[in-house]
């Protein structure tokens, strides 16, 4: 039994090294890349420090889920309302459970991300859609 274990952990520590040395050398090349850039800076404005230019920082956008986290809102906002609910009321509801803005930009985003996830959980058999005749989809959970 031991053995299974050794040869798992052996096979991992292998991908691992290898996984290693692949994004090693995509650092490399990103610095070759960084020097690349800085010799090209140089030659049109020499007088540039190149240590006073800071790298750009990672912020999360207003509309920003971890995994799962949008569809487990759908799934609690169906569950909550009663009744089945149109696209739009729907996602309306989700931000406002998030506690995220509800401005037409954040909503067109919302409702991009939510179509996928919607989408996925009626091909699972978790909801259910119907037509009402007009431009939205009904959604509510599949009995």
């Amino acid at each position: 039994m031991h053995e299974n274990v050794v040869s798992g952990l052996v096979r991992r520590r292998r991908e691992l090294t290898l996984e290693a040395d692949t994004v090693r050398a995509q650092y490399e090349a990103l610095l070759a890349d960084v020097a690349a850039l800085d010799r090209a800076i140089l030659i049109f404005r020499p007088e540039v420090d190149l240590a006073d230019i800071p790298p750009l920082k990672f912020t999360r956008k207003a509309h920003w889920a971890n995994r799962g986290e949008v569809t487990r809102a759908i799934i609690d906002t169906l569950r909550t309302a009663g009744e089945p609910l149109p696209t739009p009321e729907l996602v309306t509801r989700v931000q406002e459970a998030r506690s995220l803005p509800t401005d037409r930009q954040s909503l067109r985003t919302a409702t991009t991300r939510a179509r996928k996830a919607l989408a996925r959980l009626r091909d699972q058999g978790v909801i259910a859609s119907r037509e009402t005749g007009g431009q939205y989809l009904e959604w509510e959970l599949a009995r």
